[in-house]
């Protein structure tokens, strides 16, 4: 059964799983200002192992610092 996993990293490569792009966006200021959101599509292959064919992408990046920040 197809399904979409959430993470969030942090600057230190930190991973946080959460089960939607909402939950995650709500946390993300936990994790500083450097942290993003990544999303996969899985399916799952026993009942607490999913693969996914392509991989981690990147949905919401951290926020680049701008000059004279």
């Amino acid at each position: 059964m197809p399904g979409v996993e959430w993470k969030i990293v942090d600057a230190r490569g930190k991973s946080f799983s959460y089960d939607s792009e909402e939950e995650a966006l709500e946390e993300l200021h936990e994790y500083g200002p450097t942290a993003s959101i990544w999303r996969r599509e899985v399916y799952r292959v026993t009942l607490f192992v999913t693969k996914s064919v392509k991989g981690w992408q990147l949905v919401h990046p951290a926020p680049r610092e701008t000059a004279g920040s």
